[in-house]
């Protein structure tokens, strides 16, 4: 199949963890409401561009052959596909220890979302219910969000609207 980006491939088992949602567009929130805007994602892997040697992150549509490139930072990068790949570096990194800290507390990362691209920036929202039962939505990079949510076995959702404007601009 015709992925979006060129370059080279990290291959890796798709985060298939988590809750599964009712069906392709919807799922029930912590309070059981139904919402329509998001698509359960599969974290394809981490590719480098070869032209630009830009780090990109792929997600892809659990349900149909959609794919969102996230340009991402090279220790993300790293941090990504060492979790893919099972590697265990001999200290924690840092999403190793935000992650330990969110349980130390309490806390369960019940999710992350994808939610939009403002400035050509991609912007995503880290679901956090904490021990009283109350869930705080925190402001996030796609790829420490990515990175937390592999380690936290979380579900990632996208945005649909998102993925309907990134249709077009993968192919360019």
């Amino acid at each position: 199949s015709d992925l979006p980006l060129g370059g080279t491939w990290c291959q890796n088992q798709p985060n298939t963890r988590g809750e599964p949602i009712a069906n392709s567009n919807t799922k029930a929130d912590h309070r059981g409401a139904v919402t329509m805007n998001q698509r359960r994602a599969l974290v394809e892997g981490v590719r480098i561009q070869m032209l630009s040697g830009t780090h990109v992150l792929l997600l892809r549509d659990a349900e149909e052959e959609r794919y969102l490139p996230i340009p991402i930072g090279p220790n993300e990068a790293s941090a990504i596909s060492y979790q893919l790949q099972g590697v265990r570096p001999e200290r924690p990194l840092t999403h190793d220890v935000a992650t330990q800290v969110i349980s130390a507390l309490g806390a369960v990362l019940r999710e992350v979302r994808i939610v939009e691209l403002v400035d050509e920036t991609f912007r995503a929202r880290l679901v956090i219910m904490g021990p009283e039962g109350v869930e705080r939505e925190l402001d996030a990079r796609p790829s420490d969000a990515v990175a937390l949510a592999l380690r936290a076995n979380a579900p990632i959702f996208i945005s649909l609207d998102l993925l309907a404007q990134e249709i077009g601009r993968a192919h360019v």
